[in-house]
This record gives structure tokens, C-alpha cells and sequence, in this order.
């Protein structure tokens, strides 16, 4: 589950922009800073089909992720950014504005990944996961009611990730996939995160499987030990065929299993 995070390319502080006057940032460009260089989307040329930006959007990944000598096609890269994004290209929106906001690619204000986020929120296909990545810059800024707002959608719509991280939020106060090293003791709630965690086991999400099946063997965050729920979880994980993508997982399930037989 973690990889369908990390693998998808196509990633509410803001209102909607007014395509009058509005730039991408307020200082910030795609090359770095220059104010000159910024997308005006007033001045936006909206004549391609979806299938010319589809293949304007592969272009530009293999441009920006294949080894090759990135500064050889710079300005092409950067041009094609500006293309998709002035055109509302979806997967473009969710890549760039996750990747600027991870700061794997480019140099894009963390207000500006806020905004292309912002314009996706609705997407049927990846709506989802800028709401993600939405909840976790709300919650670096520490604005918990904006952090539950955002993750409360995700656990409506059954988007996993979402669901995991909010329940490792409101259990320990730690994400599971980021903010592992700071404490948000605002966001407790074991109750709700066991609730939480239940839920996406049940659904087949087998880390919430192995980490119940843990939780109700040494008796943790409130759940008092029992032996027949450890059980039936780990067996869930074990049957689960996602368990082979988690290193070692399946010998300290196995392990586990074997205290309790």
C-alpha cells in the first residue's frame, strides 16, 4: 500500500484562482525565483486537446526522471511545467505539486504546491491524494482543524493511505508515512485511531492487519491484551498476498504466531 502511494503520478489554504491575474506563487517560479518567469494565466494557450497533453505530460516525465543530462533539456522541461499546469493537466498538477512539496524536483514555493493541490481537490482520480498531501502541509503549519477536515474526507472515501495515517496520527501522534519524527500530541485520540486502523484491516489493508494483530498481542494504546483478535489478525495479514511486498514482514507475523499457538 505504501508503493501505491509513492508510484502514483497521476499529488484549503487558498481559494479558487482568478484566471484573470493569477500566477503560480507569489515570488517563487519553476526556475527558482525569477518573478519575470512566472505563469500568468491570462496569457495561456488552451488549444490542446487531452491527448496532446497527455503526451506532453509522458514527454516531460521521462524528461524529468530518465537518466539523462537534465540541462540539456531545461528549457523544454520547464515550458511543458507551465503548458500542463496553465491547462488545469491533472496528473501534472498531483506530480509537480507532490514533487515540489517532497522537494525532489524544482524549487516551487510550498505555497504554490498548495494551490496546484487546491485546483485538483475535486478530481475524480486524483483528488484524493492532493487531499492527502493537503492534510500533511496542514499539518506541518499545525492547523488541526484543517489536518481533521481534510483526513475525515479521505476516511469517506476509502482512500487507504489516508486512512492509515490518520489513525497513526490520532494513536501515537506520529504519521505513518511522514512527521515520524515530530510529536502532534493535538491530534490524539487512541480510540478513534484503533477505530481507524480496525477499519482499513477489515477493508484488507494488511499493515493495519499486522500492526492490530501486534497492538492486541502486548496489549498497546489502550487495547487490552487478547490473544484470539491477535490472532485472527495476523492470520488476515498472513493470507493477505500484500504482505510479500513488506520486508520480513511475514517471518514476524509467523513469529508471532508461533507465541501464540
Amino acid at each position: 500500500m505504501k508503493n501505491y502511494l509513492v508510484t502514483t503520478l497521476g499529488l484549503l489554504f487558498f481559494s479558487c484562482l482568478n484566471n484573470s491575474t493569477s500566477t503560480i506563487g507569489d515570488s517563487s517560479s519553476f526556475n527558482g525565483g525569477n518573478q519575470s518567469d512566472q505563469i500568468n494565466f491570462s496569457n495561456c494557450n488552451k488549444e490542446y486537446t487531452s491527448k496532446e497533453l497527455d503526451s506532453i505530460y509522458l514527454r516531460t516525465i521521462d524528461l524529468m526522471y530518465n537518466d539523462i543530462d537534465r540541462e540539456l533539456f531545461f528549457r523544454e522541461i520547464e515550458d511543458n511545467k507551465r503548458l500542463l499546469i496553465c491547462n488545469d493537466h491533472e496528473g501534472s498538477l498531483l506530480l509537480f505539486g507532490r514533487d515540489y512539496y517532497l522537494g525532489e524536483v524544482g524549487n516551487l514555493s510550498l505555497d504554490s504546491s498548495k494551490i496546484l493541490f487546491f485546483r485538483i481537490i475535486n478530481s475524480e482520480e486524483f483528488g484524493a491524494e492532493a487531499r492527502f498531501y493537503l492534510a500533511e502541509i496542514h499539518l506541518n503549519e499545525k492547523k488541526y482543524d484543517k489536518v481533521s477536515e481534510n483526513f475525515e474526507e479521505l476516511v469517506k472515501s476509502d482512500y487507504l493511505p489516508g486512512i492509515i495515517e490518520y489513525a497513526y496520527l490520532k494513536i501515537t501522534g506520529h504519521g505513518y508515512y511522514f512527521n515520524r519524527e515530530i510529536s502532534h500530541k493535538k491530534m490524539l485520540d487512541s480510540e478513534r485511531g484503533v477505530n481507524l486502523l480496525t477499519y482499513a484491516a477489515n477493508i484488507g489493508d494488511v499493515e493495519a492487519q499486522i500492526e492490530l494483530g501486534r497492538m492486541y498481542f502486548y496489549g498497546e494504546h489502550g487495547i487490552e491484551v487478547n490473544v484470539d483478535s491477535s490472532r485472527k489478525y495476523l492470520k488476515m495479514a498472513i493470507e493477505n498476498d500484500d504482505i510479500w511486498g513488506i520486508s520480513g514482514a511475514s517471518d514476524n507475523v509467523n513469529e508471532v504466531l508461533d507465541k501464540i499457538d
